[in-house]
C-alpha cells in the first residue's frame, strides 16, 4: 500500500470482558402450559419437567408455592427434573411447580414452569339415600332430581340413571339428563311407571365404580285420549360460567307431546342476530339438538344464544341461553414478561399488565418476583424501577456478572391467579477495537482506511454489513481490498483512474451486528484535490434533541443531554461546538461537580441536590452561525427527606422522664407530600394493640412520646418509615434508660460524676486533664 494510512485503535477494556463465558438462563420447555392431572387412588406415576440453559440447569419443585421436601410418596430428580408419586391419594393433591435453576458466579437464577394441578379422581357417596315418590299424569312433563350428591372429581364426570336392580336405563328421545344429573321427560307414559323405581348414578373416567343415589318411585296416571301438547321451555343452563378457551355446552329442554313422529318437540338454535346456527368447525349439537357445543369459547362468544322448539301443536318463543365466559387474569398483548437477550449497559423492561374477562372484577396489582424471591422493600429501587401502577419493571444498566435472571409476576382476580415467567440473558456488548477517523481528507495516491474490528460476547458471531452513499453492498463496496479474517479493509487510490477516484468520495457505513445488538460506524471520505461540487453547503446549528425534564434521584449523578445538527465542511470540526451555561448566563466550566462528555453534548453533574433543580442552557456554534441558548431542565426527585431533627435519634434518659421521637419528612420540591409515618417499636408495627397511654402519637402521627420511661421495660429501639410515590425512607433511634439509684454511675459522664460528688461534699476539686 502507498500513501497515508489513517486509523484509530480503540482501547480494549479487559475488565468488561471478565465474564467471557457463554451463559444462558434456564428456559423451561416441558410443561409448556398449566395442566390439570387426574389420577386414581394409589396410582404411581411421574410428571416431566425439562429446561434448557448454559450451564445445564438443575431442578427443584414447589408445592403450593413452598419448596417441596421429598417423602416416601413424592420424590423428584434434581438432575433430570421429573417428579414421581408412588402412592397417590388426596394427601398428595395440590399445585406443583417445577423450578429450573442455574448458578452464575454467586447468583442463583430460577425459572418457573407452568403448574401441574393434581387431583385424585373420586366419586363420594350421596349424602342421603332417602326414597322420594313422584306422581304424574301421562303425557305430562316431569323432572327427577339427582339430589344430595357427594363431591365428584374427575377428568370427565358422567351422569346416568339406573333401575332399582342397578341396570342402566336406556335414554330415548323423550328423556334428557342435564349438566347436574337431573332426568327430564318431555312427556311420560305408563310404561315409565312400570319401572317405578329409579336411581341417579355418577361415574368418572378411569374409575371402575358408580355411586348410586336414593330411590325415586314414579307413578303414572293413565290418560285415555291424549291430545298434542305445544312445546314449553322447562330448563336451560343459562349463565353457566365456562372458562375461556374451554368447550362450552349450552342446554335447552322443552316439554311437549305430539301424536305424530317424532312425538317430541324439535329444537333449533339461533344466533342473537336471528340466523340459525349450523354445525360447523366451532359449533356442534347433541343428537337430540338439546345441547349446543361451542369449542374454544372466547370472550366474543359471551352473549345470548336462542333455542326454539316446534311440533304440530305450535312453536315456542325463542328462549335466551346466555353463555358467560370467565377467566383468571388475561395478559394484554405484550403484557406478560417474556424472555429477553440484551447487551450490557442497556435497560430491560418487563411488563405485567393483565385484565379480567369482560364485565368481571379487575385484577389485583401484580406481585413481582426475581428468581423466585418476592420483590420487597429491601429490593434496590434504583436498580429495579417500578412504574405504571406496578405493571412495568425496568432493570437499569444491565451487567452480565450480576443481571442474568428470571422475572416472574402473578396477577389474581376472584377466578384465579395467572403466572408468567420471563428470563433475562445479558451479553457482553459489541466493543469496537479499531475504526478509522470519522473524516478522512484524501489526496490522489493516498490509502483510505476502512478497517473496523470488534469483539463481543462469545455466544454471538459478528456480521459486518457495508453501505456507501446509501447503497447497500452484499460484500464490500467497489475498490475495497478486504481481508475477511483480519477485517482489514482499504482502498489504494493510486490504483484508480480519475472516474474511479471520484466515485470513492462520500459516506461509508459499516453496521456491526449480531442477533441482539448492533453498532454503526460511519466515516466520511473527502477528496481534497477533487472538491465535491454537489456537496451540501455549511448550515447553522439547529437543536435536534435534549433530555429536558428527565428526573434524577437526589444525590445521584445527573446527565443532561443536548444535540445540535449542523454542517461545517470544509472547516474543522465538521460538527457544531457545544457549550453549557448556568441560568445566570455564566459558562459552565469543568470542576469536581461538573464534567462533560468528549463532544460536550453531555453535561454531567455529580451528587445532585434540590438546589440543582433548574434550567441549564446549551448553545452550539459553527462558521455558519450560533444557535440560541436552549433550556434543559434538571428535575430532582427523592424518597421522603427528613427535616433537620426530624428523624428518630438515639437518646439516653433517666427513669421517670418522657422520651420524644420525631418522624417529620417531606418530599422533593413540587412533588406529592409523603404519607403519614408508620411507627415500629423493636421492629413491631404500632397498632391498636399498642398501649396508647404509654406510647402517645401526636402532631399528625409525626411525634411519638414514650411516657415515664423505666429501665426495666423501656430500653428499646424506635423505627419509623415514611413513603411517597418515589420510595420509602426509614429512620431509627434507640432509647437507653438509666436508673436513679446509683447503679448506672459507670455509664455517667465526668461532669455528671463531679456534680454528684460535689453534692455529697466528698471532694472539693477534680482534675480532668
Amino acid at each position: 500500500m502507498s500513501g497515508k494510512l489513517y486509523f484509530v485503535a480503540m482501547a480494549v477494556f479487559t475488565s468488561v470482558y471478565s465474564q467471557s463465558d457463554v451463559r444462558l438462563p434456564p428456559n423451561v420447555i416441558i410443561p409448556d402450559a398449566p395442566k390439570v392431572v387426574y389420577k386414581n387412588y394409589k396410582d404411581g406415576f411421574s410428571l416431566p419437567c425439562q429446561a434448557k440453559g448454559i450451564p445445564e440447569p438443575s431442578y427443584e419443585w414447589l408445592r403450593g408455592g413452598i419448596p417441596l421436601i421429598a417423602s416416601p410418596q413424592i420424590t423428584f430428580d434434581s438432575v433430570k427434573g421429573d417428579i414421581t408419586f408412588t402412592d397417590f391419594t388426596t394427601r398428595e393433591e395440590g399445585v406443583f411447580t417445577c423450578v429450573a435453576r442455574s448458578m452464575f458466579d454467586s447468583t442463583i437464577v430460577k425459572s418457573f414452569a407452568p403448574t401441574y394441578t393434581l387431583k385424585q379422581s373420586r366419586i363420594d357417596e350421596f349424602r342421603t339415600n332417602a326414597t322420594i315418590s313422584v306422581v304424574a299424569d301421562e303425557y305430562s312433563y316431569i323432572k327427577l332430581n339427582c339430589a344430595n350428591k357427594g363431591e365428584a372429581v374427575g377428568e370427565e364426570i358422567r351422569y346416568d340413571w339406573y333401575d332399582v336392580n342397578g341396570t342402566q336405563i336406556k335414554i330415548d328421545d323423550r328423556q334428557f339428563i342435564d349438566q347436574n344429573g337431573n332426568l327430564h321427560y318431555a312427556y311420560v307414559t305408563t310404561a315409565d311407571g312400570n319401572v317405578r323405581k329409579y336411581r341417579c348414578g355418577i361415574s368418572a373416567t378411569g374409575l371402575s365404580y358408580v355411586q348410586l343415589g336414593g330411590v325415586v318411585v314414579l307413578s303414572i296416571n293413565t290418560i285415555a285420549s291424549p291430545t298434542a301438547i305445544a312445546p314449553q321451555m322447562q330448563y336451560t343452563n343459562s349463565r353457566t360460567k365456562f372458562i375461556r378457551f374451554s368447550t362450552a355446552t349450552l342446554e335447552c329442554f322443552f316439554s311437549g307431546y305430539d301424536p305424530q313422529y317424532p312425538n317430541v318437540p324439535v329444537t333449533k338454535w339461533y344466533f342473537d342476530d336471528g340466523n340459525e346456527i349450523n354445525a360447523t368447525g366451532r359449533y356442534s349439537f347433541s343428537a337430540d339438538q338439546r345441547r349446543l357445543i361451542i369449542y374454544n369459547a372466547d370472550e366474543p362468544d359471551e352473549k345470548n344464544y336462542y333455542c326454539q322448539a316446534q311440533n304440530t301443536r305450535g312453536t315456542s318463543n325463542k328462549e335466551a341461553v346466555f353463555l358467560d365466559i370467565t377467566s383468571s387474569p388475561i395478559f394484554y398483548p405484550n403484557g406478560a414478561p417474556v424472555d429477553q437477550t440484551m447487551s450490557e449497559g442497556k435497560d430491560a423492561v418487563f411488563n405485567c399488565n393483565a385484565r379480567s374477562a369482560r364485565g368481571e372484577t379487575e385484577p389485583d396489582p401484580p406481585v413481582w418476583y426475581i428468581n423466585g424471591q418476592q420483590v420487597s422493600s429491601q429490593t434496590d429501587k434504583t436498580k429495579f424501577v417500578f412504574s405504571e401502577g406496578n405493571k412495568k419493571l425496568t432493570i437499569r444498566s444491565l451487567k452480565k456478572a450480576t443481571d442474568i435472571m428470571c422475572i416472574q409476576c402473578s396477577v389474581s382476580n376472584p377466578v384465579g391467579t395467572t403466572w408468567a415467567d420471563g428470563c433475562l440473558n445479558v451479553l457482553l456488548p459489541i466493543l469496537i477495537l479499531r475504526q478509522p477517523p470519522s473524516t478522512q481528507n484524501i489526496y490522489f495516491g493516498d490509502t483510505i482506511d476502512l478497517t473496523v474490528t470488534a469483539i463481543t460476547d462469545p455466544s454471538q458471531n459478528l456480521t459486518y454489513r457495508w453501505k456507501h452513499n446509501n447503497t447497500d453492498f452484499p460484500n464490500v463496496p467497489p475498490f475495497v481490498v478486504y481481508n475477511s479474517t483480519t477485517r482489514e479493509a482499504y482502498i489504494n487510490t493510486s490504483n484508480l483512474n480519475i472516474d474511479q477516484y471520484e466515485s470513492v468520495r462520500g459516506t461509508y457505513i459499516i453496521n456491526v451486528t449480531h442477533n441482539f445488538d448492533y453498532i454503526v460506524v460511519e466515516m466520511n471520505v473527502v477528496l481534497r484535490d477533487k472538491p465535491d461540487l454537489d456537496a451540501p453547503n455549511a448550515n447553522a446549528p439547529q437543536l435536534l434533541y435534549t433530555n429536558s425534564n428527565t428526573t434524577f434521584l437526589r444525590f445521584s449523578t445527573a446527565t443532561l443531554e443536548c444535540y445540535f445538527s449542523g454542517y461545517n465542511d470544509p472547516q474543522y470540526p465538521d460538527v457544531p461546538v457545544t457549550k453549557w451555561y448556568f441560568d445566570d448566563g455564566n459558562e459552565i466550566k469543568e470542576t469536581s461537580r461538573y464534567s462533560f462528555s468528549d463532544d460536550h453534548r453531555l453535561l454531567i453533574i455529580y451528587n445532585v441536590v434540590e438546589t440543582d433543580e433548574k434550567n441549564y442552557y446549551c448553545q452550539a456554534q459553527n462558521t455558519r452561525g450560533t444557535s440560541k441558548k436552549e433550556a434543559v431542565f434538571l428535575d430532582i426527585t427523592s424518597s421522603p427527606i427528613f427535616y433537620p431533627n426530624g428523624a428518630p435519634e438515639d437518646q439516653t434518659m433517666s427513669e421517670g422522664k418522657d422520651a420524644v421521637f420525631n418522624c417529620i419528612a417531606r418530599s422533593a420540591r413540587g412533588e406529592t407530600e409523603p404519607d403519614p409515618p408508620v411507627w415500629y417499636i423493636n421492629g413491631e408495627q404500632v397498632g391498636a394493640q399498642t398501649d396508647q397511654t404509654k406510647f402517645i402519637l401526636s402532631d399528625g402521627n409525626r411525634t411519638l412520646t414514650v411516657k415515664s420511661v423505666k429501665k426495666a421495660s423501656d430500653i428499646m429501639c424506635i423505627q419509623c418509615s415514611v413513603s411517597n410515590l418515589v420510595g420509602t425512607t426509614w429512620g431509627e433511634g434507640c432509647l437507653n434508660v438509666l436508673s436513679i439509684n446509683g447503679a448506672d454511675w459507670l455509664g455517667l459522664g465526668t461532669a455528671s460524676i463531679l456534680a454528684c460528688l460535689a453534692l455529697l461534699g466528698t471532694v472539693q476539686t477534680w482534675n480532668t486533664d
